[in-house]
């Protein structure tokens, strides 16, 4: 069974370590529009609420003392948003012969989580701003962190809630946490998730992180196919709608 892999350091040269401040993404950013996550959507009722993204990246590195959720841009194309910022990053040492990647940007304010969930792809999340701790449970142990119907595109759920787990619900969680793996990512740093791994992320400061998913061409014909039918027929509503992380519950759209 493949492991998951720490690097530190693997990035601290990238310019983007110096040049992704507040104020110079801002700036770039401009007025389009993004669906922001308030709180967990992965354990939660997903609740979004809009904004332009100058404003988003200008709320960003506040700390809300009120103890409202965080906000959370998950999954977000960030380098296609804003293109200038490719400038700033080096993925030339994660290639993969035969493989494709594509990037996502996981903006989050401190305290920002990602609740336990098992990605389709193999990932590799570099650490750009801030701090992230990164708790990651082997697939030999899915049983007990009781997997979830709910539909996330290209990733599987659970049923537990990793940061205030239920025990009398969920026993067997016990025994998944026993062999759980723990790591804090500081700029820089990147760790590699093995497909399958389950795994939860908590950023422990403002934070930028960028996820490379990588997708093979067994991965392509196989389990990214099906995931395709799957996503095709959940827009049209016939899988799953409203049970998902991608659409918000009835009245759960954030007023802000």
């Amino acid at each position: 069974m493949r492991e998951p892999v720490v690097f530190r350091g693997v990035a601290a040269h990238w310019p983007a370590l110096q040049r992704w401040v507040p104020e110079r993404l801002a700036e770039m950013a401009g007025d389009r529009m993004v669906e922001v996550v308030v709180g967990d959507r992965e354990g939660g009722a997903p609740v979004f609420e809009s904004m332009p993204l100058r404003a988003f990246f200008t709320r960003w590195p506040e700390a809300d003392e009120s103890g409202a959720p965080a906000l959370y841009l998950k999954e977000f194309n960030l380098l296609d948003a804003l293109p200038r910022l490719a400038e700033d990053v080096d993925f030339s040492p994660y290639e993969r012969p035969g493989a494709t990647c594509w990037h996502d940007a996981w903006v989050s304010q401190a305290g920002g989580r990602t609740n336990l969930r098992s990605d389709l792809l193999d990932n590799t999340l570099t650490q750009i701003v801030g701090r992230k701790r990164v708790t990651l449970i082997s697939p030999a142990w899915s049983a007990d962190v009781y997997p979830s119907p709910k539909f996330d595109p290209y990733a599987r759920l659970s049923l537990v809630d990793a940061f205030a787990p239920d025990f009398a619900r969920f026993p067997r969680y016990r025994t998944a946490l026993t062999h759980e793996l723990q790591v804090v990512l500081e700029p820089g740093d990147a760790v590699y998730i093995p497909r399958g791994w389950w795994h939860t992320a908590q950023s422990l400061s403002a934070s930028i992180s960028i996820a490379g998913f990588w997708e093979t061409r067994w991965a392509r014909a196989t389990v990214m196919l099906l995931e395709d039918v799957r996503r095709a027929l959940h827009r049209v509503g016939v899988y799953k709608r409203g049970h998902c992380t991608c659409h918000p519950a009835a009245g759960q759209r954030s007023a802000a």
